[in-house]
């Protein structure tokens, strides 16, 4: 059976030398390896230093440049949008194409906050759909492999891929969701922040909060998650 594609949007970051680059989290491209997928990097199509430059500030992508996306989505079966510190156009001009097309999409982080996003385009909170996180417990801790637990809803995606209802989690955010709209919410951390997200009716959109390619040694059963994925990109 041939290995279906799956994209991973490149995130900017800035290697030691300085120099910025665009790249994808190895233990995330292992996952997809390791779930039978072939992942390739999503790339932006502005001429740009995208680390150095601030979104609110950057030119719009013109029609030329979201073929560009819309191509590089098209030689996919499957799309993780991986975390990262802040979001571009590019961003949500494909989250939104991932979801009008119903194309199997695993959101990590900041994908499942770009997931809400779109689930609120119209909607008055829109533009404010993210809150600080007042709790305590620290949501954003990196390197540390269990930060919380989280609930799992049954009848959900989530729950049919875990076959738990309570999970052991990472977590490096200090935002959290507030609203959706079409979504559901599969699954709440102990202090009730958002921590999972699926849209119903679609083969599988689904946003998760933690960072499930950063703590397989520890808990292996975070695999699942990215063996669903690659199952359903599946022609």
């Amino acid at each position: 059976m041939k290995r279906p594609i799956i994209g991973i949007i490149g995130r900017p970051n800035k290697i030691m030398s300085g120099y910025s680059v665009m790249s994808v989290n190895d233990t995330l491209r292992s996952a997809i390896i390791r779930a039978g997928g072939n992942p390739i990097m999503i790339l932006p199509p502005q001429n740009i230093d995208y680390e150095e430059a601030q979104p609110r500030l950057m030119e719009r992508l013109t029609k030329e440049e979201k073929e560009v996306l819309i191509n590089q989505i098209k030689l996919c079966d499957g799309i993780v949008m991986p975390g990262g510190f802040k979001w571009y156009e590019y961003d949500l001009f494909i989250a939104k194409y991932l979801v009008d097309n119903d194309i199997p999409t695993l959101g990590l982080c900041m994908g499942m906050q770009l997931l809400a996003y779109v689930d609120n385009i119209g909607k008055e909170v829109e533009n404010n759909n993210l809150h600080k996180i007042e709790s305590d417990i620290k949501h954003f801790q990196t390197g540390v492999s269990h930060v919380h637990d989280i609930e799992i809803k049954k009848n959900t995606q989530l729950y049919e891929i875990f076959n738990t209802n309570k999970l052991e989690v990472n977590s490096r955010h200090n935002y959290a969701v507030t609203n959706i709209n079409n979504a559901i919410i599969s699954a709440y951390s102990t202090d009730n922040v958002i921590e999972a997200i699926e849209f119903p009716n679609k083969k599988f959109i689904v946003g998760i909060q933690w960072h499930p390619e950063s703590i397989l040694e520890i808990y292996p059963e975070n695999q699942k998650i990215f063996d669903k994925l690659v199952e359903k990109s599946q022609k």
